[in-house]
């Protein structure tokens, strides 16, 4: 039986988007702040990518600080097993393709948490028991 290697393609950022360098300025820190993930639906995320209040790469950064906070610091749940490590620079493509051209997708940007037993590309799962 082969050991599990994934729980979270966390922001796989729905292999859809694509985002350029990382704003680091003030206004776009306090943009990112502002927005609520909690119980956002994508119609909220995608209209504030078009209002330019929000990056994927802002997203994706706010769901890995959630991650560290509760599953890893904090009430340390331990559900996350694997995080992608192109996440950051997935949503950065996803920018810049926003940037370009707009959403390529209904789920453009949209941050991903799958469960390891589903096959993920560049992501070790456990695709369930070996019989």
């Amino acid at each position: 039986m082969r050991k599990a290697g994934t729980l979270a393609s966390l922001i796989a950022v729905a292999l859809l988007l694509g985002s350029p360098t990382q704003r680091t300025t003030q206004a776009a820190q306090n943009n990112a702040a502002a927005f609520q993930i909690l119980e956002a639906a994508i119609d909220d995320i995608h209209a504030a990518y078009r209002a330019r209040t929000l990056t994927a790469r802002q997203l994706t950064q706010a769901y890995l600080d959630r991650i560290t906070a509760y599953d890893k610091q904090g009430p340390m749940i331990n559900s996350i097993i694997t995080l992608n490590a192109n996440a950051l620079a997935d949503a950065d493509r996803l920018d810049a393709a926003f940037r370009q051209s707009g959403l390529v997708g209904a789920l453009h940007g949209i941050p991903i948490l799958v469960k390891d037993e589903i096959d993920t590309a560049g992501m070790p799962t456990t695709l369930g028991t070996v019989m």
